[in-house]
């Protein structure tokens, strides 16, 4: 028993060297998952900045172009530039609403959300700009040249009057009044193109002094037309003065607003955008830094745990090879001699009691029985060649039973012809005489022997199913089908569509039409819709074969059923269609024979499709002709 413990630690050790070195595995899988999956974590969030940079990219340049758009239109006023700047001001609003909802930083969409409440207040300010720029326009463009030639004309005809009435004494007045109407005028232009506080008061007191002189030519006047046309003159005046005010404020209401627009609410939301911008590539650079130093961790992480496995394996490998390895190569030569049928005496290790002392217990035991092995392989080669005679007797058999089957059906229908002769000679002969349930009984035995007839003419054809070699030749596809279409006797009403191209195939043509017929008129035979029952017929080549898929409309088979319609002598319940359940299983019997697939698609009440590939090269009919005629000269 001192020995004991040898066995036990070896195992011990064994087992400890694999768990220690799957569970290094182990934790070379843990720390490399671990870095894969922060490496994963990384580059998705270096992808998303880089998207959020792609984005915020977008939006400053729309930024810079709304800054150009509304520059341009405070400096031209063109109508063009404004409605530009508007859509883009709606198209940054979008953007920056969609950048929000994809974007879960806060500070991004803190300075989304300033953003898009400062371009709402830049959008108010602009439309406020665009309003006094135009009502500015008009009422210096229209209404103040309006009124000036309203004043004109008035003057006119003053000068008119005065001239008429030889009113001399008020020229000087007049031209005065005249002159003060037009610095009123030149001043208020003056203002216009450079505004001026200056000018503007020069333009008040122009148009105050002319109303002065209007005020005394029509008190000194003595005539009643000047001192009305006065009084509109007066009036006139009045306006031209609130509507140069009127211009001037919306000129200084358009300066007003065009300043706060260009120096402070766009150069505001420009910063933002810049800042934006700025933030959102430090991300993207701090993603990138992360990304990359997530990478060399792992990459070091992995080659000190490989680094770690190797050392172990090692040094597990070198203490196990002391124990193990030199014991077992010389029970390797041991087990070699024994192998050439030699009785070996002495064998080493046989003085252990772990695994390396059974395996030398089992040299042993090899040597002892190398004579009963000798003994054992003459009694295998006997019982060899007794297999291979009844595998033989085995496929006689079966040659036989098919032979018999052949056989039966063929002999079998002799009687059963003089059992209907002999039935029909005494419902010829005796019907008068004998009763009804007689005459009934009668003509049972008739229907019976019919059908049994059939089911040995089935029984007969599927016995011959393979059985004739024809000889390949050159088949029309199309007429072919159009053939087998041609010999059913269709219902009232049943539509068969023939999808099926005109091309020639190398081919045996019986067992082929008959797979056909038989399918065909199975899809005819149990179709359940009457004049509204259809039938469709597809070929098309493939390679080395044709695929036939033949489709009706009728009721459908349960996929339960779809294996045991093609057994013999099976068939589904259907009311008033006889058959013997034989003509699948023929047709099955005959497409694989000759090298072809059959298969079927249906369900209940959705109709049922057959479908079955046949070969058609001249090279592979060839190969299947001659492996059936091998078969036929063996049975």
């Amino acid at each position: 028993m001192p020995n004991a413990p040898i066995k036990k630690s070896l195992r011990r050790r064994i087992y400890m060297a694999c768990c220690l070195l799957v569970g290094l595995c182990i934790v070379s899988t843990i720390i490399g998952r671990a870095g894969q999956t922060q490496l994963l974590r990384n580059f998705a969030a270096y992808e998303s900045s880089e998207e959020t940079l792609a984005q915020v990219a977008n939006l400053d340049q729309d930024v810079q172009e709304l800054k150009s758009r509304s520059e341009k239109y405070l400096q031209t006023g063109a109508p063009s530039q404004l409605a530009r700047a508007m859509d883009l001001q709606k198209a940054l609003s979008l953007q920056i609403s969609e950048v929000n909802d994809k974007n879960e930083d806060p500070r991004i969409r803190a300075n989304l959300i300033e953003m898009r409440s400062e371009l709402d207040v830049f959008k108010d300010r602009l439309s406020r700009a665009a309003d006094e720029r135009e009502l500015r326009t008009r009422l210096i463009q229209q209404d103040l040249p309006n009124k000036h030639r309203s004043i004109s004309e008035l003057l006119e005809e003053i000068l008119r009057v005065m001239n008429d009435q030889e009113e001399g004494f008020m020229a000087v007045e007049y031209f005065r009044l005249v002159h003060a109407h037009d610095q009123s005028l030149q001043f208020l232009q003056r203002y216009f193109i450079e505004p001026d506080a200056a000018a503007f008061e020069k333009a008040l007191s122009s148009i105050d002094l002319a109303r002065s002189l209007i005020k005394q030519i029509v008190k000194s006047a003595d005539e009643a037309e000047i001192q009305q046309l006065g009084q509109q003159l007066d009036q006139e005046l009045s306006e031209f003065r609130k509507t140069g005010s009127r211009a001037v404020q919306a000129t200084r209401s358009y300066m007003f607003y065009s300043n706060v627009v260009m120096a402070g609410e766009i150069s505001e939301f420009v910063y933002d955008s810049n800042r934006l911008k700025k933030y959102v590539e430090e991300q993207r650079i701090q993603s990138r830094e992360l990304r990359n130093q997530s990478a060399e961790r792992s990459l070091w992480l992995a080659l000190l745990a490989s680094i770690t496995a190797v050392a172990v394996a090692v040094v597990m490998a070198t203490r196990l090879s002391y124990m193990i390895v030199t014991p077992i190569s010389r029970l390797t030569e041991t087990f070699r001699r024994l192998g050439q049928g030699e009785s070996v005496d002495g064998i080493p290790a046989m003085d252990r009691f772990d695994e390396i002392g059974r395996m030398a217990r089992a040299a042993k035991i090899f040597s002892d029985k190398n004579k009963e092995t000798q003994q054992l392989l003459q009694r295998s080669e006997q019982l060899s060649n007794e297999l291979a005679n009844k595998a033989e007797a085995l496929e006689q058999t079966n040659m036989e039973l098919d032979n018999f089957a052949y056989v039966a059906s063929h002999d079998l229908k002799s009687p059963l012809r003089g059992i209907t002769h002999l039935a029909s000679w005494v419902q010829e002969d005796c019907e008068s005489l004998l009763p009804d349930d007689s005459r009934n009984h009668l003509q049972q035995m008739k229907d019976r022997v019919a059908k049994m007839e059939s089911l040995l003419d089935d029984l007969l054809d599927y016995s011959r199913a393979g059985r004739i070699n024809p000889k390949p030749e050159k088949i029309d596809v199309g007429e072919l089908v159009a053939s087998v279409v041609s010999m059913i006797d269709l219902p009232d009403g049943f539509r068969v569509n023939l999808m099926t191209p005109t091309f020639d195939i190398f081919t045996v043509r019986t067992p082929l039409f008959q797979s056909l017929m038989n399918l065909v008129t199975n899809g005819v035979k149990y179709n359940d819709k009457g004049k509204d029952g259809k039938l469709e017929i597809l070929a098309e080549r493939t390679g080395d074969f044709v695929h036939f898929r033949v489709r009706d409309n009728g009721p459908g088979i349960d996929p339960k059923f779809h294996s045991k319609v093609f057994e013999m002598y099976q068939r589904l319940e259907s009311e008033g269609v006889e058959g013997s359940g034989m003509g699948l299983a023929i047709v099955k019997k005959l497409i694989s024979r000759y090298g072809g697939e059959l298969s079927l698609e249906s369900e209940i009440g959705g109709g049922a499709e057959f479908s079955f590939t046949w070969p058609c090269a001249e090279r592979v009919t060839d190969d299947i002709t001659g492996k059936l005629a091998n078969t036929a000269s063996n049975g």
